[in-house]
């Protein structure tokens, strides 16, 4: 029954560290949806992109931090259950940490592709 409550203090603070980059929603104008829904789509997309990069950096620092057996002790004692959550926050960590960089070149260039050969001529003018 201990474990158990050692489980959800690590995961009440992982919640805690990651919900915060929520509040950056509030930078879309949400009345552009009924004008302008293509800048609204520009603007949520970004937004959501970095809100993904943060949250999976700070699923990463966590993991690195679980990973670490000697900080994991001071959680709990129960290195078997915090190896669970350092996979299981691996994996989702990983997973926004990919989505990032995918919806940033959606939302500027409008072409996935580019993730895979990039586009390196300019249209600036010199």
């Amino acid at each position: 029954m201990r474990e158990q409550h050692y489980k959800r203090i690590i995961i009440l603070l992982i919640l805690l560290t990651t919900l915060p980059f929520l509040i950056l929603f509030n930078q879309v104008n949400y009345s552009l949806i009924n004008t302008n829904l293509n800048s609204f789509l520009f603007k949520f997309l970004s937004i959501f992109a970095n809100i993904c990069g943060f949250i999976g950096a700070i699923l990463l620092l966590w993991q690195f931090f679980l990973g670490n057996r000697y900080i994991a002790k001071v959680f709990s004692p129960d290195i078997l259950g915090i190896n669970k959550i350092h996979n299981l926050i691996g994996k989702y960590g990983i997973i926004l940490i990919l989505i990032h960089p995918m919806l940033e070149t959606y939302t500027y260039l409008e072409k996935l592709f580019w993730i895979i050969i990039p586009n390196i001529t300019s249209n600036l003018e010199l």
